[in-house]
C-alpha cells in the first residue's frame, strides 16, 4: 500500500501546500477551501530588507482578476510548455472545457491535467505520467531537482506565462511530497516523491500571502507539477528596483509593531495555539480587489483539554493591521458557530 503526503523541511508537519482532490494538484492553502495547515516559519528578511527596521510602509492595490477562458488558456499554454505539453492544444482545451462555478478543469493530451479556480486565480497543471510513478527507485536528490526547478522557472518567465516582478527563485521554499510504503504489521517506509519549490510573490521584502509560483520535480528528475496563483499587484518599479504603489496605493508610517500584535493575539485567543506567520500583504479569499496594508499574520487553533487529552480545533488565520491598532482583525476561514459537523448518519 502506498500513501502520499506533503512535508516541509521548515516545519514539523505538512504545511503550505496539500494535494487537492479530483485532479491531484498541489495548491497553496489559502487557495483551497480547506482548513490551513501549520505554516512554515518564514524569515523577516525576504530580499535583504529587515521589516522590523522599517518605519515607513506602503499600501498596494491587490486584485484577483476575473479572467476569460481565452486568457486562462493562453497562460496555461505557457505553463504546459514547461511540462512538455502542446501550447496550442492547451489553449484549445480551455476554450472547450466545461466548468463548475468558479472553476475549470480540463485534460491536455494523454497525461496533462489542468485546473483554474477563480477564488485565488489559481492555475495548476500536472503530468500524470510523472505523478503516478510511485515505483521508481531513482532519486536524483535536491541539487539536481533544484537545477530542474530553476530551468523551468526561467522558462516560465521567458515565455510570459509568469510576470517575474517580485519573484526571486533564490528565496524559493522547499517542501516535499512524501510517499509512505508499508505492509500490514510492519512500520511504513517513507521516501521523497517530489521536491516542491515555491517562490513567493514579494513586495519590497514583504510576502504577498497566497501568491507565487510553484514547481514540483519528481524524484526521477522530471517535472511533475507547475502552478501560478494569487492576486496581482498594482505597482510600478522604481529606478532603484523597489516597487511603488500606483492607483489607490499610498505610503504610511507603521504604528503597530510585531510586539504589539503578539500581545493582542495572545489576549484575544488566550487558550489557543498561536503560530506567527509574519508581516504579509493579505487579500482574503472572496475579496476581488482592495487596497491592502501589511498585516501581522498568525495561524490560530483553539485548544481544549477533555479528559486529559488536548483537543485542537480547526486552524484559521488572523491578521492585524500595521497601520491602525484599533482595526478589526481579518480572519479566514470564517468560523461558523452554527456548524453541526458531518451531517451524514
Amino acid at each position: 500500500m502506498t500513501n502520499q503526503f506533503k512535508f516541509s523541511d521548515l516545519s514539523p508537519r505538512a504545511v503550505t501546500l496539500k494535494l487537492a482532490a479530483g485532479v491531484g494538484l498541489a495548491c497553496l492553502s489559502v487557495a483551497c477551501s480547506a482548513s490551513p495547515e501549520e505554516p512554515a516559519p518564514a524569515p523577516s528578511v525576504a530580499q535583504g530588507v529587515s521589516v522590523s527596521a522599517v518605519t515607513t510602509l506602503k499600501a498596494f492595490e491587490l486584485t484577483r482578476p476575473q479572467r476569460g477562458r481565452a486568457e486562462v488558456g493562453s497562460k496555461a499554454g505557457g505553463l504546459a510548455a514547461a511540462l512538455g505539453g502542446d501550447v496550442a492544444a492547451t489553449k484549445s482545451a480551455f476554450g472547450a472545457a466545461k466548468g463548475d462555478t468558479g472553476a475549470v478543469h480540463t485534460a491536455i493530451g494523454a497525461s496533462i491535467k489542468a485546473s483554474h479556480t477563480e477564488d485565488n486565480d489559481s492555475l495548476q497543471l500536472l503530468d500524470e505520467s510523472v505523478t503516478r510513478d510511485t515505483a521508481s527507485a531513482l532519486d536524483v536528490g535536491p541539487a539536481v531537482a533544484k537545477t530542474a526547478f530553476l530551468s523551468a522557472f526561467s522558462g516560465l518567465i521567458a515565455n510570459g506565462a509568469v510576470d517575474g516582478t517580485g519573484l526571486n527563485p533564490a528565496f524559493a521554499k522547499l517542501s516535499h511530497v512524501m510517499q509512505g510504503e508499508g505492509v500490514s504489521g510492519q512500520s511504513p517506509v517513507e521516501r521523497i516523491k517530489e521536491y516542491v519549490h515555491t517562490v513567493p510573490r514579494v513586495l519590497n521584502g514583504i510576502e504577498v500571502f497566497g501568491a507565487g509560483v510553484e514547481i514540483s520535480v519528481h524524484r526521477n528528475g522530471k517535472l511533475a507539477r507547475v502552478a501560478a496563483f494569487g492576486p496581482t499587484v498594482t505597482s510600478v518599479v522604481s529606478d532603484k528596483g523597489s516597487e511603488e504603489p500606483s492607483g489607490a496605493g499610498f505610503a504610511f508610517k507603521q504604528t503597530v509593531d510585531a510586539a504589539s500584535a503578539d500581545a493582542r493575539v495572545k489576549a484575544e485567543f488566550p487558550n489557543a495555539i498561536v503560530k506567527p506567520v509574519g508581516l504579509r500583504y493579505w487579500l482574503p479569499v472572496g475579496v476581488a480587489r482592495a487596497v491592502v496594508v501589511p498585516q501581522h499574520m498568525y495561524m490560530v487553533a483553539h485548544s481544549v483539554n477533555i479528559g486529559g487529552q488536548q483537543v485542537k480545533g480547526r486552524a484559521f488565520y488572523v491578521g492585524y493591521s500595521s497601520q491602525d491598532a484599533g482595526a478589526a482583525p481579518t480572519t479566514w476561514p470564517h468560523v461558523d458557530p452554527n456548524a453541526k459537523g458531518d451531517p451524514r448518519p
